[in-house]
């Protein structure tokens, strides 16, 4: 079984810097990464993954993540048997990092409703919330563009939900409730959603086949 180890970030920019040339300083980021750029859906089986030269990989996994140090802590466990266990290790490694780099990877993300670039992670993600719909449903998006300032206002990043497959609907009960948390409470919800959101990209980035 494959082990994930504690995250180091040191020791993954020190990985990172060996086998790509490539340096993050995390301390002094100015702006957030994003998805923005429409991304080509070519995805990796398993094994391409495990083999794929890091100097591209880990790129593509911090644009991912929102986050390079996840990108390059997960690329630096590799190889795995299966694609559970390279989500396992993606959930670990973001476990252990600051509240101020899991912050950064939320605010890589748009606010929901707000403009996304076609072909983007992010349009696919909202796709249901945002789609043409029924009076009550275009209702809820518009209040949930008008709590997104509130939401950020209270608790200093963007409001983050896997929204996928989520009607306007749900997203808003689901902001709505909260905007009640402490924001002790409310970093836990985020590092959650934030965790699944990742989960799905990269089941979607690393094909299936054979059970893997």
């Amino acid at each position: 079984m494959h082990r994930v180890a504690a995250l180091d970030l040191a020791a993954v920019e020190a990985v990172t810097y060996r086998s790509t040339g490539i340096r993050y300083d995390h301390a002094h980021r100015e702006e957030p990464l994003t998805d923005a750029i429409p991304r080509p859906p070519t995805g990796y089986s398993l094994d391409e993954f495990n083999s794929a030269d890091p100097v591209k990989l880990i790129p593509e996994l911090a644009e991912l993540f929102g986050s390079p140090e996840l990108g390059a802590a997960v690329a630096g466990q590799r190889p795995f048997d299966h694609v559970e266990e390279v989500c396992a290790c993606a959930s670990s490694a973001l476990s252990a990092m600051s509240d101020e780099l899991v912050l950064a990877a939320v605010d890589s993300h748009p606010p929901i409703g707000g403009a996304v670039t076609a072909g983007s992670r992010s349009e696919s993600e909202q796709s249901t919330a945002t789609a043409s719909g029924s009076e009550g449903e275009r209702s809820a998006m518009a209040d949930i563009i008008a709590l997104n300032d509130k939401y950020s206002d209270t608790f200093g990043h963007v409001f983050l939900i896997r929204a996928a497959g989520l009607s306007a609907t749900g997203i808003l009960t689901a902001l709505r409730a909260r905007l009640e948390n402490s924001p002790d409470r409310e970093l836990e919800v985020t590092r959650r959603e934030l965790a699944g959101i990742n989960e799905l990209r990269l089941r979607s980035l690393i094909r299936q086949k054979d059970g893997k």
